[in-house]
């Protein structure tokens, strides 16, 4: 017997061996994300942390109100703030309960890809859940959706939109109402997790187009329009709901009026896919070509144009089509978001938006692997095997160096906490102006906010502290030149001289809150939230504050790479 028929027969599907791949799928998303349990929390984190440890009002009450417990800003998100109040009641500050919950989902996650992928494979073989279940596992994009506590949204929302895929599915083929009920129900908690769920009915939608057949046509079309309805009703109650909750209605706090930039759409399309393979300065690369050299309008429309090439070469059916879809509409929501992209450096924040979608693209990938392993007989299973292995280790090794990142990234976050202290102490009790807080490193955020509140969650204290628009962006931990001009100025610099590393990231000037700072000569500018620029140096002045405050005890504080230096401002000077 060859080895590749003991293959064949290896995976013949058997509902002992099913559960034993899935299972195994499981644990192999869970123990490559092991790495992770020690980075602490970031970010984001302190704030929610800072509200749950903080909360006043039971859990179920966030399902009325922002994830704040009001009704001004912020984001609708109940099951975000739950998780934190979970987390929060079983171990504080301890990052290891918010990243074995997470991590835990994602493990949850892997096996419902497996379950899907078995259903949509029509039970034949156990080959395609299998590669598509382990490449969902692996995908090196998933490390912020799954290592940074603030992203659990993503998680989760992914979990009950498969939840209500497959609950729907089974419901439609049993015509059963109870897994009719329990989509509309997982629905309902995949919005509450977070907003990119608002593309599941027209998923759902989709999923009864594709499978309209031309006899009874007009019938089939109003059987399917009452199927789908309840889930365009829930979510026009889930608008209704988030308005009352933030003010918004398609906005968020970051962005309440979305506008719609079709370059940024069409990068976004780009790069969710690109962010699957390649990471860190490859990823730059590519994305500086696809960007830059190659006119984006152009390169859109060739690969929509390759991929519907190969879409019709492997004879895809209407459930391959389905994936496509899902895919694409699963990316909606975040269309006007996009990516970071930083030109010359390592920047991958934002991968968390590729996690809902990949679910699509992991089965749409292993479909054509097993395609070619079917129709190309004995050769076909060679490559076919050969390509999995290549695309498991390839991703292996970037999701390792990716968590090596993201644990570095925490040692630097846990410096700038654990030496503010000693800043703070040499200063005489009153305001603190923050300049140089690292935003993030390599992609991963570090205190892009919440210095205040996490000082506090630690030491017990909160400080009056005004950050200021003055951050700084790291590719790797280097040090900071603060220098005296006089009449309660400075200029700040990096001490990298090998190149330009545009590692000081603010506005070019601003004057708010009694202060005023200006970047040095722009490198770039990126769109992110707002446009961003890039400098190496940069001056702050905080002669505005001291006219205004002549008596207050003032302080400025900056960060020097290995902590942080203070000087006195005004009449302490």
């Amino acid at each position: 017997m060859s080895a590749i028929h003991k293959l064949k027969i290896a995976f013949r599907d058997t509902k002992a061996k099913a559960a034993l791949c899935a299972a195994a799928a499981a644990a192999v998303a869970f123990l490559a994300y092991s790495p992770a349990f020690d980075v602490p929390l970031l970010s984001d984190d302190w704030h929610l942390a800072w509200i749950a440890a903080h909360s006043t009002q039971p859990w179920f009450a966030y399902f009325w109100t922002n994830y704040a417990g009001t009704a001004v800003g912020y984001a609708y998100r109940p099951l975000q703030i739950v998780y934190f109040l979970v987390a929060n009641g079983l171990g504080g500050t301890d990052p290891l309960v918010y990243h074995l919950i997470q991590i835990g989902f994602h493990a949850a996650n892997t096996i419902l890809v497996f379950v899907l992928a078995r259903k949509l494979a029509g039970g034949k073989s156990l080959f395609l859940p299998t590669v598509a279940s382990s490449l969902f596992a692996l995908f090196p994009n998933h490390s912020e959706a799954v290592v940074w506590p603030s992203a659990i949204g993503d998680p989760t929302a992914t979990f009950f939109m498969l939840v209500t895929v497959l609950a729907w599915i089974v419901g439609r083929k049993r015509r059963s109402l109870t897994f009719y009920a329990l989509s509309w129900v997982a629905c309902v908690f995949a919005l509450a997790s977070k907003d990119m769920a608002m593309s599941l009915p027209f998923i759902v939608a989709a999923w009864e187009l594709l499978n309209l057949h031309q006899t009874g046509l007009v019938r089939q079309v109003m059987k399917s329009a009452c199927r789908v309805l309840p889930f365009f009703a829930i979510l026009a109650a889930y608008f209704t709901i988030r308005l009352d909750a933030t003010g918004y209605l398609f906005g968020y706090y970051g962005a309440p009026k979305v506008a719609f930039d079709p370059m940024v759409m069409v990068r976004t399309y780009l790069a969710i896919p690109v962010s699957h393979f390649v990471s860190g300065l490859t990823r730059t690369e590519v994305m500086d070509f696809l960007y830059r050299v190659v006119d984006t309008r152009v390169t859109a429309a060739t690969i929509a144009i390759v991929i519907a090439v190969i879409i019709f070469a492997a004879r895809a059916g209407r459930k391959f089509w389905w994936l496509a879809v899902a895919f694409v509409v699963s990316i909606a929501p975040v269309a006007q978001l996009g990516l970071n992209h930083l030109p010359g450096r390592v920047s991958d924040e934002g991968e968390r938006y590729a996690y809902l979608p990949s679910v699509f693209l992991a089965i749409m990938l292993a479909s054509a692997i097993d395609a070619i392993r079917r129709r190309g007989k004995k050769l076909g299973t060679i490559v076919a095997v050969m390509s999995v292995a290549v695309l498991l280790i390839t991703m292996t090794l970037q999701l390792e160096s990716k968590l090596g990142d993201w644990n570095a990234a925490g040692a630097l976050a846990t410096k700038a906490l654990t030496s503010w202290p000693d800043a703070y102490s040499t200063a005489t009790t009153g305001k603190m102006f923050v300049v140089g807080l690292p935003d993030n490193y390599r992609g991963v955020p570090l205190w892009r906010n919440s210095l205040a509140e996490a000082h506090e969650l630690v030491f017990g204290t909160k400080p009056d502290v005004t950050v200021t628009a003055l951050r700084t962006v790291i590719d790797r931990p280097h040090g900071f030149i603060v220098s005296d001009l006089g009449d309660d100025r400075w200029s700040y610099v990096s001490r990298l001289s090998d190149s330009p590393r545009a590692d000081i990231v603010g506005l070019l000037s601003v004057a708010e809150n009694g202060y005023s700072a200006k970047l040095g000569e722009r490198t770039f500018s990126i769109y992110a939230l707002t446009y961003r620029d890039f400098s190496d140096s940069a001056e702050l002045s905080l002669r505005p504050w001291v006219d205004a405050n002549p008596s207050s005890p003032t302080t400025a504080v900056f960060w020097k790479g290995e902590g942080w230096i203070s000087r006195s401002v005004g009449a302490n000077d």
